[in-house]
């Protein structure tokens, strides 16, 4: 009687292990799913607020596009997605780090609109949408532990407001 109690607490010390080994894989993988779909909409929910800054900031009379893109660098730099100094290249749309902002003016009772190059010329009531975008696989590149989200994967922020007068 007393061996076959032994047998049984040798069987049992395997199985714990193999416990362990399948409940802490099962862990792993669902924290690190949980730390990547969390930066994901981390990032997402930063150039959402970085395109209201910069549409805020345009909307207003005499506003620049200079102007908007300084919003929206200072909003990105506090999210820490670009670094303190990191400047803006190109025409609409614009380059700022690995992201592209794009300016586009909607004529009042218009469905669509037309990338612009100055906010002088944006007549007042015309609709100003700024648009932020980014590819996953270049902004979250360090925060990709298991790949779940493709690199192909587009993260955007997008507001709009309309022009105010003088």
């Amino acid at each position: 009687m007393f061996s076959r109690e032994l047998n049984f607490r040798r069987f049992r010390r395997g199985t714990a292990v193999l416990e362990l080994a399948l409940t802490l894989s099962l862990l792993f993988l669902v924290t690190f799913g949980l730390v990547e779909f969390g930066r994901y909409y981390y990032v997402a929910n930063v150039l959402e607020g970085s395109a209201l800054e910069g549409c805020r900031t345009g909307i207003l009379a005499g506003a620049t596009l200079s102007q908007c893109n300084t919003a929206i660098e200072d909003q990105l730099v506090m999210g820490n997605l670009v670094t303190s100094g990191t400047s803006t290249s190109g025409t609409n749309p614009y380059t700022l780090g690995n992201y592209t902002i794009t300016y586009i003016d909607s004529p009042t009772g218009s469905t669509t609109g037309s990338n612009i190059s100055t906010l002088s010329s944006m007549p007042v009531n015309d609709t100003l949408e700024v648009s932020i975008t980014g590819q996953w696989g270049t902004v979250g590149a360090s925060y990709r532990p298991l790949d779940l989200i493709s690199a192909s994967q587009t993260v955007y922020g997008t507001s709009s407001m309309r022009k105010e007068g003088d």
